[in-house]
C-alpha cells in the first residue's frame, strides 16, 4: 500500500532522516530510491530556502498530526535542479518502539501558478481603476473651467440681449442655459461618482442609527408621500459611514421617487447573517422595473424614465454599487412591474476593507 499510495509517501524518524520512500517520491522528484533513503529531508528544500528548514526541525521536536488543508505551500527542488510547490500532510506514527514521521505529498504547482497569475491580474485591474478614477476625476475637474466660462457668457447674453434679438435667439439661449446647467449636474455627478472611495474613515457603523438619521432628513417628502417604513433591527457594520449613509439615502430616495400614482409609498428595510456577509433588503411597493432593465439601472447615467416624469442623472444606483463594493459586497434587484422592487446588498462582516 504505502510503494503504490497515489500521492508521494515518504517516511522520516525523529532526525528527520529519509528512512522509507515510495515510487511516487522517485517519479516526483527524479531520484531513486537508494539516493534519497538516509537522507535528511532538508536534500530535497533548495539551500537558500532557510524559513523552511527552520519549520522542519521546529516540527520534529514535537510532531502532531496536521493534514494537507493545514500546511502552507513549500517550494521543494528536484534532482535536475528544477523547483515547484507541493502541500504536505503530516502524521506521527509509533514503530517498533521509535516515533517515525509519515509524510503525504502533492504536487500543487500549477495551482500556485494560477493563484499567482489572478493575483498579478487582479493587481492589474485594481491599478487600471485607480488610473481611471484618477482620470475621471481629472477630467470633470479640467472640464468646470471651460463650462464656467460658456455659462457666464451665456448669462451676459441674456442680461444684455434677451428680448433685443429675434424669437429665435432668445429660444437658442435658453436651450444653451439648460445645456449648460445639465452639464454642470453632469459633471458634479461624475466628480462625486469618482470621490467615492477616496479618503475614508472606517469604523463601526449602527444602521439603525444611520436610517433614522435619513428618515429625519427626508422628513418632508415622506410627510408629503404619505410613506410608511417598517424597518427590522439592523446591525452594525465595519465600513465608512458617510458612503453607507449614501447607500441608504439612495435606496430610500428612489424607492419615494419612483411610486405608482395614487399609492403612498411602504418601505420595508431588513438584514440577514450570511457566512461572512450582513445580507440587507430594502423592498418597496413602487413602479418596478422590468427584467431586462435590471443590470442597466446600476450604470453611471443610466436612466429609464423620462427626465420630465422623473428628475435625476442617473446616478444614484451607481454610487451604490461603487460604495457596496468598495464594502467587499454586491448588490443587485428583483422586481415586477407594477408591484415594487427589493434592493439586496452584502456588506463583508469583517474590518478587512
Amino acid at each position: 500500500m504505502f510503494l503504490f499510495a497515489p500521492n508521494a509517501e515518504l517516511l522520516v524518524d525523529k532526525n528527520g532522516i529519509i528512512v522509507k520512500i515510495n515510487h511516487q517520491v522517485e517519479k516526483l522528484f527524479g531520484y531513486e530510491r537508494e539516493e534519497l533513503v538516509g537522507k535528511k529531508v532538508e536534500y530535497l528544500i533548495p539551500e537558500r530556502i532557510v524559513h523552511t528548514r527552520l519549520i522542519i526541525d521546529k516540527y520534529l521536536r514535537a510532531p502532531v498530526r496536521r493534514e494537507m488543508s493545514e500546511s502552507k505551500d513549500f517550494l521543494v527542488k528536484r534532482k535536475d535542479g528544477s523547483e515547484f510547490f507541493i502541500e504536505i500532510g503530516l502524521n506521527p506514527i509509533k514503530l517498533e518502539n521509535k516515533i517515525f514521521i509519515s509524510a503525504s505529498i502533492r504536487d500543487v504547482s500549477a495551482r500556485v501558478h494560477l493563484v499567482n497569475k489572478l493575483q498579478q491580474s487582479l493587481t492589474a485591474i485594481k491599478n487600471k481603476n485607480k488610473e481611471l478614477e484618477q482620470f475621471t476625476y481629472i477630467a470633470a475637474h479640467d472640464l468646470q473651467e471651460p463650462l464656467n466660462t460658456v455659462t457666464g457668457f451665456v448669462e451676459l447674453l441674456n442680461e444684455q440681449y434677451k428680448g433685443r434679438l429675434d424669437k429665435n435667439a432668445d429660444k437658442y439661449l435658453q436651450f444653451i442655459t439648460k445645456a449648460s446647467s445639465r452639464m454642470r449636474f453632469l459633471i458634479r455627478g461624475l466628480l462625486d461618482y469618482a470621490r467615492i472611495g477616496r479618503e475614508r474613515k472606517l469604523s463601526m457603523v449602527d444602521c439603525n442609527k444611520l436610517v433614522t438619521e435619513i428618515q429625519y432628513d427626508f422628513a418632508f417628502s415622506i410627510a408629503e408621500t404619505n410613506t410608511t417604513f417598517i424597518i427590522d433591527k439592523l446591525p452594525q457594520v465595519y465600513g465608512c459611514e458617510l458612503e453607507l449613509s449614501i447607500l441608504f439615502q439612495n435606496l430610500i430616495s428612489n424607492a419615494i421617487k419612483f411610486r405608482k400614482e395614487g399609492t403612498a409609498p411602504q418601505i420595508k428595510i431588513s438584514s440577514e447573517k450570511e457566512g461572512n456577509y450582513w445580507k440587507f433588503s430594502v423592498q418597496d411597493n413602487g413602479i418596478g422595473l422590468a427584467e431586462e432593465h435590471k443590470k442597466k439601472i446600476f450604470i453611471i447615467y443610466q436612466q429609464l424614465n423620462a427626465r420630465t416624469e422623473y428628475k435625476g442623472f442617473g446616478l444614484g444606483l451607481a454610487f451604490c454599487q461603487k460604495i457596496v463594493e468598495l464594502h467587499g459586497g454586491k448588490i443587485w434587484v428583483d422586481s415586477v412591474p407594477n408591484k415594487g422592487s427589493t434592493f439586496y446588498f452584502t456588506i463583508l462582516n469583517s474590518n478587512n476593507l
